[in-house]
């Protein structure tokens, strides 16, 4: 995470000193430590291959003196396809140009934590010990997504860890920009598994946030501007896209063999649920004629599509909600969502229902009694929030009961993120299923990297077309 690449020195051809007692006022654009993992010259330039947060990528930069490890500051220039080098007998597929390149200081790129926090690094290495403790850090926003579940999503890096370990997962009702530095704190919650392969292995829910703002970076007053997204930020991914009514009145046809699922449970040793039946329907087994029989039962109408970035099927059932629809729960809200989900060749293994609360101590009493019922299904929880009544008054509150087998997981959650109203979902879900799936052909993956080119990074300028 970059929290204050300070200028380390003026080597390479690339580079201009600063005078002394003037600021650095050049517009760089990275959003966390841009460390090179393969430096080649050749052609009269630099080519570096990039590591920043999750960007991975090859630049063209005027020849500077860098080698494997080092860390630099970066301006924006175009991105470039196709492109040969001479000297290097070498084509690239596809490259970032840029003029702007500067070394910067390994040591400057940690943001330390605050007072009574924890570095990220340190998150992950206590996570057993901090599950459902509250949890108060630092670090760069290197990722946003917002409005996604009514929340906004923060990928967090503090300079600290590695790959699996140095960033960490906020969601909250605050408002922040790539790039800025900013402290959350909240509960911290462990496989967290959203379901269309939106798994975090640690995660800080409903967060209070406070943002310090993006200072540390030279240039940081201009860099909004040189990082602007080429497409405007994706709505929410989960999101089941708009029915074409000639096409969607029924599920997907059924393929004649379904492939057996394989649980991928994340913790050695579980042991199998005793039962995987939720609401009459039995997890990891029902094909779309089956889900379609049981909807008829229960009065719903369902609507099947293709995920829009993963090679599952979703199945919505919304029309038709209501508190006659599921008797084995009691509920005094209103059902908002009934969603469901299958691999392409495979049988549905996936469901999450939500159910949104005007008056909190309803929704409190339904935890409490939800947990119960799931408590003499399958023993106690995995992971326990318990429910606190005193807190419901809280404008920022979550309570969450989790068990976890090794061919089931089934959450419930109580949260509220701001908002006027208190929601409860529930979720049944075979391990490791949605995990493994992969993206659909001729998409770019999710969040904010929706309708960007092949390539894109922080560090390319907007273009036409782009």
């Amino acid at each position: 995470m970059l929290a204050a690449l300070l200028l380390a020195c003026t080597c390479g051809t690339a580079t201009v000193a600063t005078p002394p007692g003037e600021a650095d006022t050049a517009h760089y654009a990275n959003v966390a430590p841009a460390v090179v993992t393969e430096a080649l010259a050749g052609d009269g330039r630099s080519y570096l291959h990039i590591k920043e947060a999750s960007y991975d990528f090859w630049a063209s930069v005027p020849a500077i003196d860098v080698k494997a490890g080092d860390h630099v500051l970066l301006g924006t220039g175009p991105l470039r396809e196709h492109v040969h080098s001479a000297d290097l007998a070498r084509d690239f597929d596809v490259l970032t140009e840029i003029t702007l390149v500067k070394l910067g200081d390994p040591e400057g790129s940690v943001v330390a934590p605050p007072p009574g926090g924890l570095p990220i690094e340190a998150i992950y290495a206590r996570k057993a010990e901090l599950a459902g403790k509250a949890v108060k850090v630092r670090g760069r926003v290197v990722k946003a997504n917002k409005a996604i579940f009514g929340k906004n999503w923060y990928h967090l890096q503090d300079g600290t860890g590695a790959d699996g370990s140095n960033d960490l997962t906020v969601t909250t009702q605050a408002e922040a920009n790539l790039g800025d530095v900013l402290v959350a704190e909240a509960p911290l919650t462990l496989d967290r598994d959203f379901g269309f392969g939106y798994f975090f292995a640690v995660i800080l829910e409903d967060a209070v946030v406070t943002v310090e703002g993006s200072t540390a970076l030279p240039g940081d007053t201009e860099r909004a501007a040189a990082i602007a997204p080429t497409a405007p930020e994706a709505a929410d991914p989960l999101a089941i896209p708009a029915a074409d009514p000639a096409t969607s009145a029924a599920p997907t046809a059924q393929p004649k063999a379904l492939t057996p699922l394989v649980p991928q449970p994340r913790t050695p040793g579980l042991p199998k649920a005793p039962s995987r039946t939720v609401f009459g329907l039995e997890v990891g087994t029902l094909d779309d004629a089956g889900l379609q029989a049981w909807a008829t039962t229960r009065k719903l109408t369902c609507t099947a599509q293709a995920a829009a970035r993963r090679a599952t099927l979703r199945t919505e059932c919304n029309v038709g909600l209501g508190a006659s629809t599921f008797p084995e729960r009691t509920s005094a809200g209103k059902y908002t969502q009934l969603l469901l989900s299958r691999t392409e060749a495979g049988p549905f293994h996936y469901l999450s229902l939500a159910r949104r609360y005007s008056i909190p101590v309803h929704a409190g009493e339904e935890f409490e009694a939800t947990v119960a019922t799931l408590r003499a299904q399958f023993g106690e929880p995995t992971q326990l929030r318990p429910f606190d009544k005193a807190k419901l008054s809280a404008k920022i509150l979550r309570f969450a009961a989790t068990w976890n087998f090794a061919d089931l997981d089934v959450n419930l959650s109580l949260f509220r993120a701001g908002t006027d109203y208190v929601t409860i979902t529930e979720t049944w879900s075979v391990p490791g299923i949605e995990a493994a799936v992969g993206a659909r052909p001729g998409t770019t993956g999710h969040g904010g990297m929706k309708g960007k080119p092949a390539g894109w990074n922080p560090h390319v300028e907007d273009q036409p077309g782009k």
